[in-house]
């Protein structure tokens, strides 16, 4: 372990499997024992840290914000307004208005007094959308302000492996805020539109450092623990992984076809279905539930029974499953990380496909650089019509791809992607 001490600030207080799980991976990698981590929801932050950080020295210290001073009438009021699809923009708020806003100021003040560094935990959280939306945007001011706070205290700040953007209409918000910082580094996870997003708001091009993403490589301490669920997979057979969370109107609608996917991959190629639901309700769970009581030869990942859909579980599953099917970045992530064919199918956020184009490509680029290969074999849009077409095609799909991974610089990419985030990671822990 390394004699430092760390803060991290981040997505990591809920249950989404993307968000909590890049802050357990980074906290394995750094191989720091004592960390400060500040969270949204100190419930399910301390699980996942009784779970999978027991033998680390971490005190978890939950942000607390006061009632915003137009108070939750006049701001519900506001944000019903429309304009176009999207909801009215509340007043750009400046540092000094987050940080009068901090309840627990003097808390959070004591404890970054005593990090050596904070780190900015990997996601794609800094967007219009996150700030236009009035619950996200509570947990977009609690992950900011640990940040402002280090800024004023002169501590160094490192971003891990974050997307940037589409500002937006809260261009100038992120304009206040990241040029406020000065002691730092902004990891960016693509090679696409994050550093133009930046460099619009005037970040220097010095400051940002391409790391891949928080997830990319998962450390092998976290694969070996102990599954939790589907220990023995032998007993399913070929399969694919799916996770998909579509509004349930809209799987309700296509259930016939969902239907007619599921026997005919089964009677054609003996693949069976394993459903793995990132999160709880319509963020996976609702969908799951739904598919298990219609669809044949499917196994539903009950993430009830463990509060969260573990690390080292998904990355077994997505790693043996024949393909995976999704609609979530960090599924794609997994399975392009591990050699897994994969078809990612691209959600519409904010009326366009922007926000998941610069992710989902975005990772494509980086691993497949040098590679010949087409983004549209592993990107699509249209949901029925991709089912159709893996119903008589899956076996094309998955061999096309396959050569695609079993190119040398596939694996010569994985070297240097992984010597990045550890150098990246080094430096951190070094204050460079």
């Amino acid at each position: 372990m390394r004699n430092v001490k760390l803060g991290i600030t981040g997505p990591m207080s809920e249950s989404n499997f993307g968000d909590f799980a890049m802050f357990i991976n980074n906290v394995y990698e750094l191989g720091v024992n004592e960390i400060v981590a500040f969270s949204y929801n100190k419930g399910f932050s301390q699980k996942i840290i009784n779970d999978y950080l027991n033998s680390y020295k971490i005190k978890n210290v939950e942000v607390i914000l006061k009632e915003s001073l137009d108070g939750p009438e006049k701001t519900n009021k506001d944000i019903n307004k429309k304009v176009g699809y999207l909801p009215f923009n509340a007043p750009t708020l400046t540092p000094i208005d987050i940080l009068h806003q901090i309840d627990n100021y003097s808390e959070l003040e004591s404890n970054i007094k005593e990090i050596d560094v904070l780190v900015v935990n990997g996601g794609g959280y800094f967007n219009h959308l996150w700030n236009n939306s009035l619950w996200r945007q509570d947990m977009l001011k609690k992950i900011i302000a640990p940040i402002l706070v280090a800024n004023q205290l002169n501590k160094p700040i490192y971003f891990t492996g974050n997307s940037y953007g589409p500002f937006d209409q809260s261009e100038e918000f992120f304009n206040y805020i990241f040029n406020y910082i000065k002691n730092v580094r902004f990891g960016v996870r693509d090679k696409m539109y994050s550093n133009v997003y930046l460099s619009r708001i005037g970040i220097d091009s010095q400051k940002q450092v391409f790391i891949p993403d928080d997830l990319f490589i998962i450390n092998n301490d976290l694969l070996n623990l102990p599954r939790k669920e589907f220990k023995d997979l032998s007993n399913i057979g070929k399969y694919i992984a799916v996770e998909i969370y579509y509004p349930l109107d809209e799987l309700k609608d296509i259930i016939e076809d969902l239907k007619r996917f599921s026997d005919e991959i089964y009677s054609k190629y003996g693949y069976s279905i394993i459903f793995l639901p990132f999160d709880f309700n319509n963020g996976g769970m609702n969908q799951g539930e739904f598919l298990k009581n219609n669809l044949e030869h499917f196994y539903l990942y009950d993430i009830s029974k463990t509060g969260y859909l573990p690390i080292e579980d998904v990355a077994h599953i997505i790693k043996q499953a024949e393909l995976v099917f999704c609609t979530r970045y960090h599924a794609l992530v997994l399975a392009v990380g591990q050699g897994t064919p994969v078809i990612n199918m691209m959600k519409k956020v904010c009326n366009d496909h922007r926000y998941y184009f610069n992710k989902n490509y975005g990772i494509l680029q980086y691993v497949f650089e040098g590679i010949q290969f087409n983004e549209m074999d592993f990107i699509k849009r249209d949901l029925v019509e991709t089912l159709e077409y893996l119903e008589e095609n899956i076996l094309n799909v998955i061999n096309s791809q396959k050569q695609v991974f079993n190119n040398k610089r596939y694996s010569e990419n994985l070297t240097t992607l992984r010597n990045k985030r550890l150098n990246y990671l080094d430096n951190i822990l070094n204050r460079k």
